[in-house]
C-alpha cells in the first residue's frame, strides 16, 4: 500500500508539472476537437478561382448535409467576420438540406475582393468539376442543376450589389442582403428575387436607409425581431468592435431594450427566414 501511495504521488506530481494527465487532441471528445461539426452536416475547405483555374487561390468552408439536399446557398461575411464565425449559422442551414458555402475573404474585407462570391456561385453552376475537395456528392447535385442563392451580410451583401442583375446572372434563385444599408455599382434586379432581411433591433440599419434599399430593389423589408446587427456571428469577439458598441449607443438612445435572444436563437431565426426563400 505505502509504495502504491508513492507511484500515485509521483504521477500526480508529474501531472502537475508537465500536465502529463491532460489527454491528448485525440482523446478528447469529438465536439470539442471539431466544434463546426454539426450533427447532420460535416465540414470542409474547398479551393476555387485564380487565372484560368491554373492556381486555385480562393478558399470557402463548404458545410456538407448529410440529408438529401434541397438547394445550395453562398454566404458573403461581413467586414472583419471570418467565415469560421459563421459556422453556426451556416450549420443551422445544412442541417436543413441545404449546401452552405462561407467565403473567405482576404483578411475578412469584402470589399477587397468584391466578386469573390458571385465567382463561386457561377463555378458552382458552369464547373463544379474544377472545385478543388468538393464533395462528390455535392459535385454531383450541381452537375444536376443545384439551384444557387446568395446571402450577404452588412459589408458582405454590399459587395453583391453590383452583380443583381436580371439578365447576367439570371441563374442565381434569390439574392438575400441581411443588414445591409447600401450596395456598390449599379444593381439591375428587375425580375431579379432581392430580399431584403434586417434584424428589428439593428442598431446600425436606419430608417432612411431601409427605405433607398426598398426603392433601389421594388421590395419591402422582412424584420425579425429581437434579432441584432451582429448575433448571427457565433462570437461577440468579431465584427467591427466600434460598430458594435455603435449600436448598443444608437439602440440606447432610441430607448430600444437590448435583444433577449442569444446567439444560437438569433442564428435559428434568421435560418427560417433564408429557408423560405431556397
Amino acid at each position: 500500500m505505502f509504495t502504491k501511495r508513492i507511484a500515485f504521488s509521483f504521477v500526480t506530481l508529474a501531472c502537475f508539472v508537465v500536465s502529463a494527465c491532460q489527454p491528448s487532441v485525440s482523446q478528447q471528445p469529438q465536439a470539442q476537437a471539431k466544434s463546426i461539426i454539426g450533427p447532420r452536416h460535416t465540414v470542409q475547405k474547398i479551393q476555387f478561382g485564380g487565372l484560368f483555374d491554373a492556381i486555385l487561390r480562393h478558399t470557402a468552408l463548404s458545410f456538407v448535409p448529410t440529408e438529401p439536399v434541397r438547394s445550395s446557398l453562398i454566404i458573403s461575411p461581413g467586414a472583419s467576420i471570418p467565415a469560421s464565425a459563421m459556422s453556426g449559422f451556416a450549420g443551422r442551414l445544412a442541417d436543413q438540406g441545404v449546401a452552405v458555402y462561407v467565403v473567405e475573404y482576404t483578411n475578412n474585407v469584402a470589399i477587397l475582393q468584391p466578386n469573390l462570391a458571385f465567382a463561386l456561385a457561377e463555378k458552382l453552376k458552369s464547373a463544379p468539376e474544377k472545385i478543388k475537395d468538393l464533395d462528390p456528392y455535392l459535385l454531383q447535385q450541381h452537375k444536376k442543376g443545384l439551384a444557387v442563392s446568395l446571402f450577404g451580410h452588412s459589408l458582405g451583401g454590399a459587395v453583391l450589389g453590383n452583380k443583381i442583375d436580371e439578365k447576367e446572372a439570371a441563374f442565381i434563385k434569390s439574392w438575400m442582403l441581411f443588414g445591409v444599408s447600401s450596395v456598390l455599382g449599379e444593381p439591375k434586379p428587375g425580375a431579379a428575387q432581392v430580399k431584403l432581411i434586417k434584424g428589428a433591433k439593428d442598431g446600425l440599419l436606419s430608417a432612411k436607409e431601409t427605405e433607398t434599399m426598398e426603392k433601389l430593389f421594388g421590395v419591402s423589408t422582412t424584420s425579425i425581431e429581437e434579432v441584432t446587427h451582429f448575433c448571427i456571428a457565433d462570437s461577440d469577439t468579431v465584427g467591427s468592435q466600434k460598430k458594435r458598441q455603435e449600436e448598443v449607443e444608437t439602440n440606447q438612445k432610441n430607448g430600444v431594450a437590448p435583444s433577449t435572444l442569444t446567439s444560437l436563437e438569433c442564428q435559428d431565426a434568421v435560418a427560417k427566414e433564408v429557408l423560405k426563400h431556397l
